[in-house]
């Protein structure tokens, strides 16, 4: 219990001093937009910004149909600004709906300034008409710049959810449009078509995400395997090591006839070493850090049961289909991400014990600010996974 009090406390201070820092950034990267030269806008050119993670765009793709097929921006040409991590997942699966892609290097936008003034300088040469920031919650630091950096007459965006509200209201500067804020706690995937329709003038709806499978390469597993996908962008959304190890112990235990795989990005490479390294006697194969985007797609929509942390595979996993699967998860923005038991009825997520205790209390805006230290994933047992995971996997059969 101390632990945890003391580990929230660390996060809130360094809430503060984060913040400091990202003004003092938006400050530098502002001068930098203000030396570029001025474009007269297309109003031919739409741009599309959308910098953040691969699971946030699983969840946003159904928006790009309707942006295309509206009366309001059918005609426009449409460039895309992403980051380069789902770069391959957009060409493939979205290429229909974009005339041009720009993808960002993350960190070297951040780190490194010749790279942020080329890009910068890329974004200001398309001259859109309209720019629109496609996040839910845009980041001061990447997407609100670059918007800035596009130069358009017409800026769209969500208002801001930062904890630290005069963040919110300089990235409310940078738009000239900005949906009304609310703390209903709308699924990521409903509130996109949500905001689009109202940028768009339109009513569509969709009623889960969707990835088309025939996009996808051929399985390079062909028996039956247990899928466990064991990392996570944030450390505080990480499983413990050693509660994987147990739990794939059990799992061999309880079927030895099945091959047990693991996958995750190449962060997650010395994780699965130790995993394996552990379990020498057993049979596991690890595709962590060793596959495309497209490849782990596929590993991931042919797993009889997967098991996995908070992640991007989540997604996917519900976009693929209806299959078992069992997430751990610690209840932050759980209802904008890891709640997607609407999507698929074979689908069970396990919280950390700190939040389902909290949870009954909790408004929709104690929901928002909901803060969670790395220990409480300590508190989801592999007995209680386990004992999901066997009763999820008796549908499969």
């Amino acid at each position: 219990m101390i632990k945890r009090i003391v580990s929230l406390f660390i996060r809130k201070r360094k809430l503060q001093s984060n913040a400091k820092k990202l003004v003092h950034f938006v400050e530098i990267v502002r001068k930098e937009i203000a030396q570029l030269p001025i474009k007269r806008a297309n109003s031919d050119t739409l741009l599309l910004v959308r910098p953040d993670e691969i699971g946030d765009y699983i969840l946003c793709r159904h928006v790009l149909p309707i942006i295309r097929n509206s009366e309001k921006y059918r005609n426009k040409k449409i460039i895309y600004v992403g980051n380069k991590n789902y770069k391959d997942i957009a060409e493939t699966l979205d290429k229909d709906y974009i005339d041009t892609f720009i993808w960002i290097d993350k960190p070297k936008f951040k780190n490194d300034a010749s790279y942020r003034i080329s890009i910068l300088e890329t974004i200001r040469a398309t001259a859109p008409s309209v720019t629109i920031e496609l996040q839910r919650t845009s980041d001061l630091d990447y997407g609100d710049l670059i918007v800035e950096a596009s130069n358009a007459p017409i800026k769209y965006a969500n208002s801001n959810y930062y904890k630290v509200d005069y963040l919110n209201k300089l990235s409310s500067e940078f738009y000239t449009n900005i949906y009304s804020k609310s703390w209903d706690n709308t699924h990521e995937f409903y509130f996109n078509q949500q905001y689009i329709n109202w940028v768009c003038n339109t009513n569509m709806y969709f009623k889960k995400p969707e990835i088309d499978t025939t996009l996808l390469p051929k399985s390079i597993i062909t028996s039956n395997y247990i899928l466990c996908v064991i990392g996570s962008s944030k450390k505080s959304k990480n499983w413990p090591i050693k509660y994987w190890i147990t739990l794939l112990k059990n799992l061999h235990n309880n079927y030895k006839n099945v091959q047990l795989v693991l996958l995750g990005g190449p962060g997650e490479q010395s994780k699965a070493e130790i995993i394996i390294q552990s379990l020498r006697d057993l049979d596991i194969t690890s595709f962590v850090g060793k596959t495309t985007l497209l490849e782990a797609l596929s590993i991931i929509q042919h797993a009889q049961l997967m098991i996995s942390n908070d992640t991007f595979a989540i997604h996917a996993r519900v976009a693929l289909g209806n299959s078992p699967t069992v997430v751990m998860a610690n209840g932050e923005s759980a209802f904008r991400f890891s709640d997607l038991q609407d999507f698929s009825s074979n689908y069970k997520v396990l919280y950390a014990k700190p939040y389902e205790k909290r949870l009954p209390k909790m408004s929709n805006k104690d929901k928002w600010s909901y803060i969670v230290p790395s220990v409480d994933m300590q508190s989801i047992q592999p007995s209680v996974v386990l004992k999901t995971c066997i009763s999820l996997y008796k549908r499969s059969q």
